[in-house]
């Protein structure tokens, strides 16, 4: 169960394990937050010279807050990045051998994420009962017209008819973390598992995309290309440790062909997700606008809202220039919420603020008021709080002030960074299943705070973060060793 903590002579440890201690500053350990700051960049580029007119209320004041923002981020990942280099080598992370822990109890695992899905797979699917011919005929819908199925989920959720179970969904707290590690799990463990832990975990893992298929709801299915991606490219990354060298190297290339089923599942999820969110943004079928012609849906309702569009004096407008507009849309519409927000004034919401899903939980059932300080309920008027979507940065400025982000910014890259570190460095395998719920919330960042703001990610973040800290604690890694030692 634990890892062994007798010391080994430098000298008959293998090459590869020896330049581990000199890898700090290595690129593989920058180009994550290289990556991240190229993505926010991007973003905010598209939002000023893009096919979408934002129109920015402030737009200096905007960039210069959206600069220092990612500076925060930049200097909080260096400072961990400095004091890894001085602290190599202390004993400062997990000897719990988590891996073997996963492998030993993987059914249990299965069993509480399977719960988790089936009450996740009601909730999305809004159903009273599990009626599988019901399910089967919106599975059909889903496959052939996305759209009319998204637009049955929309009326669906807006009439209020399906009220289901709080204290149900409330579980959530508990099997969501489950839900969430199967995927890391499978991508990780993937050469150590049996074809029957395989084949169990991948019928659960298929469910919330089945659900996804039937509501036409394409975040689901970025969700399973975001991660696996990012479990993928953790493999690549991840430096040699001693028992890879012995039982056959798991990073890098050779990490990657070892998991050849993921990839072909990437190839397959990148294809019809973008299909499917162009067919519900568009309301048409990608072969209807090419083929047939068929005018694709657009945006114009935000011309009430200020914005103006660039295909306005554009002599051709194409599937392609419609599907870069809608993703335009998709990426940045939270910038336009944040220059409306800059100049008005702060309520703190007490650290309720930045999660919809805390907001509701306080206001709906504890009873106090929250909403009518945060910054969307304070812009509804310009920019409605439940139509459009807001930036994460809004949503962490309602507990801190727009000014105060610079400080959370700062501790969620010297966060991230700790993360990267003892993922690639030290096979942490607490710290690899967090790198996904990064990657989505730096993706969702300039469009939403898709992490915190969903009970699903917003649990397993802060129970991987706890049991993240608590096995990396100096004072905890000493009495595991002192133990391991004795036995």
């Amino acid at each position: 169960m634990y890892s062994t903590s007798v010391k080994v002579p430098e000298s008959d440890k293998p090459e590869s394990y020896k330049s581990r201690k000199n890898k700090p500053w290595s690129l593989k350990l920058w180009l994550p937050l290289i990556l991240v700051q190229v993505y926010l960049v991007a973003t905010i580029l598209l939002a000023y010279f893009g096919p979408v007119n934002w129109n920015f209320e402030e737009p200096f004041q905007l960039v210069i807050m959206l600069a220092s923002y990612q500076v925060a981020c930049i200097v909080g990942y260096m400072l961990y990045a400095k004091r890894a280099t001085r602290t190599e080598g202390k004993g400062t992370t997990c000897n719990v051998n988590l891996g073997s822990l996963v492998d030993k109890y993987f059914w249990v695992i299965l069993f509480l994420a399977s719960v988790g899905t089936l009450i996740s797979f009601k909730n999305v699917t809004m159903s009273n009962t599990f009626e599988w011919s019901e399910y089967w005929s919106g599975f059909q819908l889903g496959l052939a017209r996305p759209w009319e199925a998204r637009a049955l989920y929309a009326a669906k959720y807006l009439s209020g008819e399906y009220l289901g179970s709080k204290y149900l969904s409330m579980t959530l707290l508990f099997f969501s973390v489950f839900k969430y590690l199967l995927i890391p799990i499978l991508v990780f463990r993937w050469p150590f598992l049996s074809w029957g832990k395989k084949i169990a975990g991948l019928l659960v893992a298929t469910i919330p995309i089945c659900s996804g298929v039937i509501m036409s709801l394409s975040a689901i299915n970025f969700h399973y290309l975001f991660v696996i991606s990012i479990c993928l490219f953790a493999v690549y990354l991840s430096f040699e440790s001693r028992s890879e060298i012995e039982s056959g190297a798991d990073c890098g290339f050779s990490g990657i062909k070892r998991r050849k089923f993921f990839l072909g599942s990437l190839v397959f999820l990148f294809a019809f997700s973008f299909w499917q969110f162009y067919a519900v943004k568009a309301e048409v079928s990608l072969y209807s606008s090419i083929g047939e012609e068929q005018q694709p849906s657009t945006f114009d309702y935000l011309r009430d809202y200020g914005v103006g569009f660039e295909r306005d004096r554009d002599e051709y407008y194409g599937v392609g220039y419609d599907f870069y507009e809608k993703l335009t849309v998709y990426l940045t519409q939270g910038y336009k919420g944040v220059s409306l927000s800059l100049n008005e004034p702060f309520d703190s919401t007490y650290g309720v603020g930045h999660s919809l899903f805390l907001q509701r939980l306080f206001e709906d059932h504890l009873g106090f008021d929250i909403r009518s300080k945060t910054y969307q309920r304070k812009i509804t008027e310009y920019w409605h709080e439940n139509i459009f979507w807001h930036s994460a940065y809004s949503y962490f400025a309602n507990d801190v002030s727009f000014y105060g982000v610079i400080v959370v910014m700062l501790l969620l890259g010297y966060y991230f960074s700790m993360v990267v570190h003892a993922a690639l460095l030290d096979d942490n395998f607490i710290a690899k299943s967090l790198l996904p719920l990064f990657a989505i919330m730096f993706l969702y960042m300039p469009a939403n705070n898709q992490v915190f703001s969903q009970l699903e990610y917003m649990s397993p973040f802060w129970v991987l973060t706890g049991a993240f800290v608590l096995l990396s604690s100096r004072k905890l890694n000493s009495l595991v060793r002192k133990s391991s030692f004795q036995s």
